[in-house]
Formats: C-alpha cells, structure tokens, sequence
C-alpha cells in the first residue's frame, strides 16, 4: 500500500471512529436507557429503591454504555457533598428560672430560642421587669430590678450546651459567642440598625431591660481561646460602631456565662446563616 494511500485510509478510519464516539446512545435499541439514563442516583432509589438503582448502575458501567451521557452514573460517581449544618442548628442550653438553677434544662437548636424570643412566651416576664424600678445607688444586684430578673427569668448558655452550668461542664460548643451591650439609651435603635447591617451578626436582640443589645457571633474554639474571641468582638463592635468600652460588658466572656432571654419580636437573623 502507498503512503499516500495509508495516508488516506488512516485518516478515514479516524474520521468514522470519531463519528462513532460522538454519536449518542441510540435509547431505542436499549430500552433500559431510556428509562433510567437521565434519572440521578438519589431519585432513582427513591422513587424505585437503592438496590434497583445499584443494578442500573453496574449496568451503564458496561462498555456497550459508555459513550452515553448517563446522569445516574454521573452522580453515582459523584455524589454532591452534605451541607454544613447552619448555625441556626446548632444546639445550646437553656435553663429554667430562676438563675440560681444550675442544671434544670432543655437543650435545644439556636433557631428554636430565636422562636421563643419572638414569641410571646417571655412577653410577660419583659414587661415586668421593664416597669420595675433600678436602683441608681447601691449595689446593683439587690435592686428589685436585678432580683427581679434573676428570679423569674429563663437564661441560655448560647455557646454551647452543658451537663450542669460551669465551664467545667461544658459538653459541646456551639461555635457561637454572645456579647453584651448595656446602657445604650437613646442611640438603642441607631446602633440595632447598624448591627444588623453587619455581615458578620448571626443574631441580635434587644436585652431584658429595654436599653441594650444582645449579639450573637460565630467563632471557632480551636483557633482562639473563648476570652480571646470575647475580647476581639468587643474592640470590633468599640471601633466600628463607635461604641464605649464601657457599655461592651467585660464580665460575660467565661464559656457559660447566662443571657437572660426576654420577648424580643423584632429579633433579627442574619439569612445568610441559616443555610450556612
């Protein structure tokens, strides 16, 4: 044979041969193609079960399939991964009144709280203590106030739930750390909007007392010590907000420290961590 005419023969095999693999799946000399090809591999052992789903798979593994773009096999193979769960998922404890209970509990998702805060299951108890008067002198937890609070209201431990409540007994982080903002007066609703508009507030809501803020932040644990988180969010909020050092309250950065939970309607969730 001449080179010029292998030349021409090779390059008409080629031809045909790509011809031969770009041609899709003739589905009606293979009736089982056409009936499962284009099913994924979570629907197909759903609507007919896994073990049929798994025959159909081993078949489109034969040769005689393989230049089919089949979406069983495809996601088979590859599987999409599992989402995280969000942080609205994230379980944490909640104590019954009053604060001096330590381990009468219910543990909880974050998105259940959140529920109650909007509520009216605290409603009562919030305005209650709104119309109770606080001492301006003397010490501040024996003002009817603060007694009053501490008697009648149920608390969460929002990062994380525990056995009993002392960092000792910590059973799990949440990943969320709570930071306290008291006595904003009248720049309450300023400071609520700005908050709010912060990418990084997973939750935030008006305190017991009517004049602070509760927010709630993502952190991660194994990376930086809780005090260290606590006192990182309290110089963000200082600088970006313009807030004092003052009202950032120090006192609340140990792992179990209670925040009070009161009616809050208006409580706002950041949606991007819902399906985060």
């Amino acid at each position: 044979m001449s080179i010029s005419l292998r030349v021409k023969f090779f390059s008409h095999w080629s031809n045909h041969s790509e011809e031969h693999r770009e041609r899709p799946m003739d589905t009606q000399t293979h009736p089982a193609a056409k009936e499962f090809y284009k099913y994924t591999f979570k629907e197909l052992c759903q609507e007919r079960g896994e073990a049929l789903a798994l025959e159909k798979v081993a078949m489109y593994q034969q040769p005689i399939y393989q230049h089919l773009n089949c979406t069983l096999l495809a996601t088979y193979q590859n599987p999409s991964p599992a989402p995280e769960p969000s942080l609205l998922s994230q379980v944490v404890s909640v104590f019954y009144a009053p604060a001096t209970n330590t381990t009468w509990q219910k543990q909880m998702p974050l998105h259940n709280v959140v529920n109650l805060i909007r509520s009216e299951v605290f409603k009562h108890e919030t305005n209650v203590l709104r119309a109770t008067p606080k001492n301006t002198t003397g010490k501040r937890k024996d003002c009817p106030n603060s007694i009053y609070k501490r008697t009648n209201f149920s608390y969460a431990t929002f990062s994380g739930t525990f056995t009993y409540r002392d960092d000792k007994g910590l059973a799990k982080h949440s990943g969320l750390i709570c930071i306290d903002i008291d006595h904003l007066g009248e720049r309450l609703e300023e400071v609520r909007a700005k908050i709010i508009e912060d990418l990084a507030t997973v939750v935030c809501f008006i305190s017991p007392n009517g004049d602070g803020l509760k927010v709630l932040y993502e952190m991660d644990i194994s990376k930086h010590s809780q005090y260290d988180w606590y006192e990182g969010y309290r110089q963000y909020l200082a600088r970006s907000f313009g807030l004092e050092m003052g009202k950032l309250d120090s006192s609340c950065k140990n792992v179990s420290r209670a925040c009070f939970l009161p009616h809050d309607p208006n409580i706002f969730v950041n949606p991007h961590f819902v399906t985060k």
